[in-house]
């Protein structure tokens, strides 16, 4: 790899966990609208094996974001200043949805 390329993947790795936050609001939407679908009309039954099924499903991307956040910046992968801005709220936030969706509180 030239050095050049080299350079964008470190600055691009930045900024995958604030897209893992973003993708994370999308997969929850996704899981609701299979819930509806999969449920249809017939009232659903919330038993303690499916809420922990999907508290750790929903939890994906979050978690994701977070493993990605703590590469990035143990391999001291951020350049600018922007970079690291990115990288810390983008963690942060995934750090944020992975516990409020592991305790069943999203």
């Amino acid at each position: 790899m030239s050095d050049a390329s080299t350079r964008r993947l470190k600055r691009i790795a930045c900024y995958l966990p604030a897209a893992a936050l973003v993708l994370e609001f999308v997969w929850i939407f996704l899981l609701f609208i299979a819930l509806v679908i999969s449920v249809g009309d017939t009232p659903y039954v919330n038993t303690p094996d499916k809420s922990n099924f999907f508290s750790w499903l929903s939890a994906v991307p979050a978690g994701v974001g977070v493993l990605f956040g703590l590469i990035a910046a143990l391999l001291r992968l951020p350049v600018k200043t922007v970079d690291w801005i990115f990288l810390i709220a983008g963690s942060a936030g995934c750090v944020g949805l992975f516990f409020l969706c592991t305790n069943g509180i999203w």
